[in-house]
């Protein structure tokens, strides 16, 4: 029954659709990659979190560098109130 089905089904990929064989399984795996095991998953979340802090430390020490300690404060606290407001009009 469940060859039944995947001889029906069709293969989606960033280059287009393809009839699915199961007999090439192996050969979709090497081409197009496999899902993420949850560790892989947890993993790779963990490093865009590193890269994002690691690149808000860079602009934020640049802004500094840019336009004084004074000018970097005010701006931290002007986003901090527009993404407040923000949150209030897109809560509901």
């Amino acid at each position: 029954v469940v060859q039944e089905k995947l001889d029906d089904a069709v293969l989606l990929t960033h280059e287009g659709f393809y009839n699915f064989d199961i007999n090439r399984i192996d050969e979709y795996f090497e081409k197009y990659g496999r899902d993420d095991s949850y560790e892989e998953h947890i993993l790779f979340h963990k490093q865009q979190y590193s890269k994002w802090k690691a690149n808000r430390y860079k602009r934020f020490f640049f802004e500094i560098e840019r336009l004084g300690i004074l000018r970097t404060v005010i701006n931290m606290i002007y986003r901090l109130k527009i993404t407040k407001i923000r949150n209030l009009f897109y809560k509901y």
